[in-house]
């Protein structure tokens, strides 16, 4: 699904380009158009008289004066849930029901632009039809605009509002269905060099041999065919993206690994609850004053588990889910007062698109060197399981 919301969005984006190339083209004939009869301006004064004449005729006319009211009202509405859509995908803003949000704003983003774009072209429309002429007089104004220009320009503003709005429902669906990774932006930008705030605390990769025996050296037979210089760049961009993107670990291809224990699951997950709150990757082992333990959660199906702490005001830390295909999705707790489960836990809500293959995440974090997943791992110490 995800390939076809790409294909689909990417035809409708080279759409608006060519949409946007003819609506300059046009542009361009007008003012070509009065550079036939007034030869001694530049096509920047042509096009700055008539721009002049028409916010002259706004002022003028009360309708016109609504028209250009509601561009303004929905241009600052998309601008606002522009902000509240990159701050949210950039980290700086977390709702708790953070796809639903998503989804809402890609919504009201569609409404905005669409309102605001046909305002805009019912406004040219009233304009342009004070200046249009069917055919050329003696005597041609600066304002006078040819009838087939007028028609082909606000038929190609219609397939460009029509075209737009379709991509933003596009965008909106795919972020419904979880199809849009919550993060893509700051992937994104972390790709380009930009950490993002809720990732600033993570520490920058080292080229140290201690840091960089926390990836994984499964592929060997590749790297030894690279130069040193080569391997050691590509590791620390793979120690950057693992321990930074969730979406990045969410793309990784699928490693299996045999005598896989449960504790040894629990730390796999535990390393990418880490990268979902954007913690350090080292949060849980460079914290010897509290210990960590994990319950099962039994009459329960998926298999369930609970991890928790010593912490005073922090008893729950995570639960997360495993299904019969090894898919994982981990969960935060509201609070840390049991009322779900019968009592055994607090309410939970799962992580925004946390759903993880276990063999993904075997591919990010397992290694059987010391490091930030082995000493996290040794830190999930198995407990009592729980009965609901």
């Amino acid at each position: 699904m995800a390939l076809w919301f790409g294909i689909i969005g990417g035809m409708l984006g080279l759409g608006l380009i060519y949409l946007g190339w003819r609506l300059r083209q046009q542009q361009r004939g007008i003012i070509d158009f009065q550079l036939t009869y007034h030869k001694t301006m530049t096509p920047a004064q042509i096009q700055h008289s008539r721009r002049f004449f028409f916010q002259t005729e706004v002022k003028k006319s009360s309708i016109y004066r609504r028209l250009h009211m509601g561009v303004q009202v929905g241009r600052w509405g998309s601008y606002g849930l522009l902000a509240l859509i990159v701050v949210q995908q950039i980290g700086l803003w977390q709702p708790d029901e953070q796809p639903v949000m998503a989804t809402l704003c890609w919504l009201g983003l569609l409404v905005t632009l669409t309102g605001r774009n046909l305002c805009q072209w019912q406004l040219n429309r009233q304009l342009y039809a004070s200046v249009q002429i069917a055919q050329t007089p003696e005597h041609v104004d600066l304002m006078m605009t040819p009838m087939h220009f007028t028609q082909s320009f606000l038929r190609l503003q219609l397939w460009s509002i029509g075209t737009l709005a379709t991509l933003m429902l596009t965008l909106a669906v795919a972020s419904g269905t979880e199809t849009l990774p919550d993060d893509y932006l700051g992937g994104l930008l972390d790709g380009l060099g930009w950490q993002s705030t809720s990732s600033r605390v993570m520490p920058r990769a080292s080229s140290s041999s201690s840091q960089e025996s926390d990836i994984d050296d499964d592929d060997d037979a590749q790297d030894d065919a690279e130069q040193t210089t080569t391997r050691s760049s590509e590791s620390q961009t793979k120690v950057k993206k693992v321990y930074t993107s969730a979406a990045y670990v969410r793309s990784l291809p699928v490693k299996s690994q045999r005598y896989l224990t449960r504790q040894d699951r629990v730390g796999l997950i535990s390393m990418y609850y880490l990268v979902l709150n954007h913690y350090d990757y080292n949060g849980i082992a460079n914290n010897p004053t509290v210990k960590y333990a994990y319950h099962v959660v039994k009459n329960i199906k998926p298999l369930t588990i609970v991890v928790t702490s010593t912490e005073a005001k922090r008893k729950f830390y995570y639960l997360t889910q495993i299904d019969k295909q090894n898919h994982v999705r981990v969960y935060r707790f509201k609070n840390q007062t049991p009322s779900a489960l019968h009592g055994l836990v607090p309410a939970y809500q799962e992580y925004p698109k946390s759903k993880v293959k276990m063999g993904q995440l075997i591919k990010a974090y397992y290694s059987d060197q010391d490091g930030a997943y082995h000493r996290t791992m040794w830190a999930m110490e198995p407990s009592t399981d729980w009965t609901s």
